[in-house]
Parts: structure tokens; sequence; C-alpha cells
């Protein structure tokens, strides 16, 4: 798998803004893989894209574009111009996505515009790089989408993550083709709820103790509540 570590400065991007009663959605125009690996940090809204690896027949003439959807706050990168890719092969791209905001991944879907024979394309996303290189096949990501042909596009819940590594794998059969594969990442506002789980995830003694001073909180808010009116006690 080739993989690019030396992330170097923020790529310039090409914007265009489309704008009606001040909302607006721009896209940031990666290029090819290779594109992507030579300049392998692109940042789009509050989101930072980073390559990590590819693998498979790719040859330049793929289009990787990322485009943020304001109002639904979402990002969805594309991968155009795949109708030259014909099977069999396995086209694989890897890159991890941050968000630097206060929000978190709500849910992320896959969708592509098939044509030929047998198509199938899988995502895989991972809590970590760690878990990313320690699964390689196909469909086996700790959460997992997959669309065979022109079947509907799925989408998936996240428990609440700021950083996610993807893989999508393109398979193509004898003459089978895809047109294209979309990536929609959706980002929510944390619940309440949400932020053990989080803190859970990320580790650290800080979080440790975070953890267990609003548990702390919840019990004595529980104690008080359960209380009969008019009585007190000292603290």
């Amino acid at each position: 798998m080739k993989r690019a570590f030396t992330f170097g400065t923020v790529a310039a991007a090409a914007v265009v803004m489309l704008g009606a009663g001040g909302v607006q959605a721009s896209s940031v125009f990666v290029g090819s893989v290779a594109d992507w690996i030579a300049n392998p940090i692109q940042v789009a809204s509050d989101k930072t894209f980073i390559y990590v690896g590819s693998s498979g027949g790719w040859t330049g003439d793929e289009l990787v574009t990322i485009s943020s959807n304001l109002p639904q706050n979402s990002e969805t990168l594309f991968i155009d111009g795949l109708s030259d890719y014909i099977g069999p092969q396995n086209l694989m791209l890897a890159y991890s996505v941050v968000i630097s905001s206060s929000d978190v991944f709500g849910t992320i879907s896959l969708d592509q515009n098939f044509s030929g024979a047998t198509a199938t394309t899988y995502k895989d996303i991972f809590a970590s790089l760690e878990d990313l290189d320690a699964s390689p096949t196909p469909g086996s990501g700790t959460w997992a989408l997959s669309v065979i042909d022109n079947a509907a596009g799925s989408t998936i819940a996240l428990p609440g993550l700021k950083s996610i590594w993807i893989r999508d794998t393109i398979t193509l059969s004898p003459s089978g083709s895809v047109l294209s594969v979309s990536n929609t990442m959706v980002q929510v506002v944390p619940e309440p709820d949400m932020v053990p789980v989080t803190a859970c995830l990320a580790g650290g003694s800080m979080l440790v103790a975070w953890l267990a001073r609003w548990r702390r909180t919840v019990s004595t808010h529980l104690r008080r509540k359960s209380r009969p009116c008019g009585v007190h006690t000292n603290p």
C-alpha cells in the first residue's frame, strides 16, 4: 500500500462558491490520487482530510473532490472519472478525516454510480490507524458499508467520534465499471450522553478524572432528588 506520512503544508485549494439567500456550498478540488499524495492535507470547512494510502491501478484519470454542504453541516468526498477503470481489478484509497470544531461525526454514507458488469464498493471505517492496518480485508471495518451494482446507497451512525480513518475499496469484475463513488459525512453537536463515549475512546488520565467527577455529580444530583421535601442535610 502506498502511504504518505510527511504531511507538509496545507495544499492551496480551488474553491467554487454557490450561494443563494446566504446559503453557500464550496468545493475543494483535490485532483487525482497522485495529486493527493503530493499534497496529503486538504481542508474543507472544519474538516481536515489526510491521505493515508492507496493501492491498485490508479492512472490519474480519477478526480477527487470534497464538497461542503453548509445547510446540512456535511462534507461529501467524490471520486469521479472512473469510467475507464474496467475489471478485474481492485482500487483502494485510504484517508483520515478530523473535525477541528466541537462537533462530532453523526453519520456517514456511501453511494456509487454503476455501469457494466458487477462492481462492489466497500467503505471501512475505523477509530484509529492501528485498527485500519489490522483489518486489511474489504468489509472488515469497525463500521462497514457496501454497495453492489446499482443498489441504493447505505448509511451508518457513528458513536460521537471527532476523527475517523476510512478505506474505500472498489472491486470490479471483468467488464465491471463504476462511474463515480461518493462518501457523505454529516457532523452533529455532541449530545450529553456522547461525552462519556468520546472520553473513553480518547483515553488519558485527565479524561478519566473528568468522567469520575461527572459520575459523582450525577450521583449527588440523584440523591438530592430522592430526599423528601423539607428535609435538609449538611454538606
